[in-house]
């Protein structure tokens, strides 16, 4: 992506240690995210709980179609990199 990997800054939080209200701690944001499982598949003993369709009706309806776009928060982003 044309980024240097040793130059990423990755940060780990413990979601027990904030409330976030009735707000997810990584919503989805008014551009498109589109990525992959394969690689979680194929290397770790994972399977998903959803499949893709339930997913995406679930993310639309919970984090979407009530959306203020009016601006995006980015209060939660903050606490968590703050902490």
């Amino acid at each position: 992506m044309g980024k240097d990997a040793d130059k990423l800054e990755f940060v780990f939080y413990d979601p027990q240690k904030f409330d976030f209200g009735k707000q997810k701690a990584f919503p989805f944001r008014l551009q498109h995210f589109f990525c992959s499982i394969d690689k979680a598949l194929n290397h770790l003993d994972w399977e998903p709980e959803y499949d893709l369709v339930t997913g995406l009706q679930t993310s639309y309806e919970q984090d979407y179609v009530h959306q203020d776009r009016s601006g995006v928060s980015f209060a939660i982003d903050d606490m968590i990199l703050g902490a």
